[in-house]
């Protein structure tokens, strides 16, 4: 038995499903702090690392809470890093990497049907790969049509690229019910709004109803 193979006997114990899932998320965190410390995230003078890594923390576990005026303190580079976070945070890292090895025709291991199984679903299941696949569609179809209705409002106040970048921001941030906005006072300005209003909260509505389905 060479080395490699004695380490993994080893640690493999170490490495539960639950405990890979929680290191997977902190390693996402961390990088995004670090890639919003960075000189060419920051808007005017650059963040200090512990706004970075509350920003970066608050859009993985999409608290909605924020330390910064992302519409400010971000450059546009900024702004889209914390938009891959919650993303990412909303639907879960492991339902990207297991999509994307099926889709690449990479085998999914037998521990990472576990972390999956273990993570998402409530009941061991077989099919969970397709499970996966439907909530990435439904996500990008319904995150799109967000994005529409949105811009088509946005478009009247905003010049065309600017409102569309706002209109995806506030449709994912919604879908992930995650709370940032590009706003520097958030959707005030729109509370009477209702294409606005009724938009979002049906984004928000279909994001929570999508992710209890695939834990069905």
């Amino acid at each position: 038995m060479d080395l490699l193979t004695r380490l993994k006997v080893l640690l493999s114990p170490l490495f539960t499903p639950t405990r890979i899932f929680i290191l997977s998320f902190a390693g996402v965190i961390i990088l995004g702090a670090l890639l919003l410390w960075l000189p060419f995230s920051a808007g005017k003078a650059p963040l200090t690392f512990i706004d970075a890594l509350f920003t970066s923390t608050s859009a993985v576990c999409v608290t909605g809470l924020a330390s910064i005026d992302l519409s400010k303190n971000l450059s546009f580079p900024g702004q889209i890093i914390s938009l891959i976070l919650l993303q990412i945070g909303g639907l879960g890292i492991i339902t990207f990497s297991v999509v994307f090895f099926g889709i690449m025709g990479r085998g999914i291991s037998f521990k990472e049907r576990e972390i999956v199984q273990s993570t998402f679903l409530h009941s061991p299941r077989r099919d969970f790969l397709p499970i996966m696949k439907w909530v990435l569609l439904a996500t990008f179809i319904i995150e799109g049509l967000g994005t529409l209705l949105l811009f088509l409002r946005f478009s009247f106040d905003l010049p065309a690229k600017h409102a569309f970048f706002q209109a995806i921001y506030h449709a994912v941030s919604a879908f992930n019910n995650c709370g940032y906005s590009l706003f520097t006072n958030n959707l005030v300005n729109y509370r009477d709004d209702w294409t606005v209003t009724l938009t979002v909260m049906g984004l928000i509505i279909l994001g929570a109803s999508v992710s209890l389905s695939s834990t069905r």
